[in-house]
């Protein structure tokens, strides 16, 4: 008699090694990483659309602070204030900027008490004032504006001089113009041809004069300071300082220049390009206030001049410069993003233009 045959089958579980295959593993990485790759953007672009939104809260707050003082004092800010000696034979350069006027406006009472108005922004006695930040004027998506930077020395400060930066600054139309000495900003032709925007030499622009309509003029916008070369962050965009290129910006170049030039130059036109012109950290464009109050982002692509993209230089402008009044080129028009800019140009600007 044979024995009984065990028919039973061992598990085929128990037959199975445990955990992951290798192919299995690689399969589940590939995954994981094709998920980040679709993530990633989505939640870069949702960083942004935060700094952003906060960059429009920064304009908003600075144009209700520049009307605040308007409505004090009937009038806008000077945007570089010169005194004359009491023999009148020649002009100090004060130069603080609008927005230390504005100051008590930005809830910076203390800071504005410290600010000697009878002597020139940079002297000692203004150390605490280069050295603060004040957050309304740093974008978030312009880092290096918020980073206090070593310049070396200026005026009676020999060493150690600190500075922090603005990623924002003030209209002062089509022309800039370094010209100073005995003539007046007041009755000088080249000064007054130069003074299209809100803000200017001497300026002490009131509403009443912005006839091109306040929906239709820029205030203040945007002006990135990340964008400059190590050597340009120590020298520009000092928010305390009202010259062309810290506290004022002119509509001479497009906005964002930087993206329609093959060179990046710390000489000549393509430097005045980087440190005087609207430009933003923001991909497309830049956010600006207007003076009725609204803040938009105008978009790279706006009609402007255009630009020399080897060396920067405005090929509207025939000759004339920092020292001399403007010759345009009367074949090529005032772009749209340059009527935005005078207070009473006349220009005629269709809503669907920006």
């Amino acid at each position: 008699m044979r024995p009984p045959v065990d028919r039973s089958r061992p598990s085929r579980l128990a037959q199975q090694p445990g955990g992951f295959t290798l192919i299995e593993l690689l399969v589940v990485i590939a995954i994981i990483a094709v998920l980040i790759g679709l993530l990633l953007p989505a939640v870069q672009a949702a960083r942004e659309a935060a700094r952003r939104m906060q960059c429009n809260n920064n304009l908003k707050q600075l144009a209700l602070a520049l009307h605040n003082y308007e409505g004090t004092n009937s009038c806008f800010p000077m945007g570089a204030p010169t005194m004359v000696y009491t023999d009148r034979s020649t002009l100090i350069n004060i130069n603080h900027s609008p927005f230390v006027a504005a100051l008590p406006f930005l809830e910076q009472q203390a800071v504005y008490n410290s600010v000697n108005f009878s002597r020139n922004i940079y002297r000692a006695s203004h150390l605490t004032v280069h050295r603060i930040g004040i957050g309304a004027l740093i974008c978030p998506s312009d880092g290096e504006a918020g980073v206090q930077d070593y310049h070396g020395s200026i005026q009676d400060i020999t060493t150690n001089v600190r500075v922090l930066f603005s990623s924002y600054a003030t209209n002062a139309g089509l022309w800039f113009n370094w010209t100073r000495g005995t003539a007046s900003p007041n009755t000088n032709t080249d000064f007054r041809a130069a003074a299209t925007g809100i803000f200017y030499t001497n300026s002490a622009t009131k509403l009443a004069e912005i006839t091109d309509g306040t929906s239709n003029t820029i205030l203040v916008g945007e002006r990135a300071h990340s964008i400059l070369p190590l050597i340009g962050r120590q020298e520009w965009h000092w928010w305390f300082d009202a010259y062309y290129g810290d506290a004022l910006i002119t509509s001479l170049y497009p906005i964002n220049p930087l993206r329609k030039l093959t060179t990046t130059t710390s000489t000549g036109s393509a430097s005045n390009a980087l440190t005087d012109s609207f430009s933003s950290m923001h991909p497309g464009g830049v956010n600006v206030a207007f003076t009725d109050g609204s803040v938009r982002f105008l978009k790279d692509s706006i009609n402007s001049w255009p630009v020399n993209p080897q060396t920067g230089a405005v090929l509207a402008v025939v000759s004339g410069g920092q020292n001399t009044a403007y010759v345009l080129d009367p074949k090529i028009p005032q772009g749209v993003f340059q009527a935005l800019t005078t207070r009473r140009g006349g220009e005629v600007i269709s809503a669907d233009a920006f």
